[in-house]
């Protein structure tokens, strides 16, 4: 790769000049030139590869915490999605309602990654969920989206899918099953147009829970995500300040 650039150089410069021919000596510190400029944005391509691999570290931590924190609320023990070592045990569901994904999972996608476009099965089988969220209640409605999310795992509904669900839960009072769905969408489908709707669901959940700090770390984060629309910030800062947390 380096070859090939400093071959490329060098033929520029040959190209460059008929009428302005370089000596060997002005062609070799061009050559030097590109080489030191090849060898800094190899450098700082290595430290954005480092600060990417902290910042997902320190997301899937924060994440992990917000999943000891639900499990307590919920009376549970926080350590046993983790005794097999470090693959997560599936939590007991309750009856009726499908189990929520236990631990950590698979970790967020990439800083940076998209998501496929959406293709007009996937948009229709979206909205029958949602037909069946908004007709049937959360719980019907939740088992609906985890069958399209199963259908469809690789999509770019799947946050929005659960941040509705959360939503019909936390609109019934039952806002730690809300705090689990909203968790799912934004440590499973993070990079998706709808994670930011789930965060402020799960910021919103658990200041109702009472878990104040694990909330206000929720909203800070919401306000610093470049991908949350204006309007949806603005309505964090609001749920914030009446949570106390400004």
């Amino acid at each position: 790769m380096r070859r090939a650039v400093l071959a490329l150089s060098l033929l520029a410069a040959l190209a460059a000049g008929a009428g302005a021919a370089q000596t060997p000596a002005q062609l070799q510190q061009r050559i030097d030139a590109q080489e030191a400029e090849l060898r800094r944005l190899t450098a700082q391509a290595e430290q954005l590869g480092f600060e990417l691999r902290r910042l997902r570290e320190a997301q899937e931590a924060r994440l992990q915490d917000l999943e000891f924190r639900i499990i307590e609320l919920e009376g549970g023990d926080p350590t046993a999605a983790f005794r097999t070592g470090d693959q997560p045990e599936a939590a007991t569901p309750q009856a009726g309602a499908p189990s929520p994904a236990a631990g950590l999972g698979a970790p967020p996608a990439a800083l940076g990654s998209l998501r496929g476009s959406i293709g007009p099965d996937e948009r229709a089988a979206f909205e029958a969920a949602m037909r069946d969220l908004e007709g049937l209640g959360p719980d019907a409605g939740r088992r609906s989206v985890s069958d399209f999310l199963s259908a469809y795992p690789d999509g770019a509904l799947g946050a929005e899918a659960l941040a509705r669900v959360g939503a019909a839960l936390a609109a019934e009072g039952r806002h730690q099953e809300a705090a689990r769905v909203f968790l799912e969408g934004v440590r499973d489908h993070g990079d998706e147009p709808g994670a930011p709707e789930a965060l402020l669901g799960l910021a919103r959940s658990l200041a109702a829970l009472g878990a104040a700090e694990q909330a206000c770390a929720s909203f800070r984060e919401l306000a610093g995500r470049a991908d949350a629309p204006p309007s949806l910030k603005a309505t964090g800062a609001e749920a914030a300040r009446r949570a106390g947390c400004l």
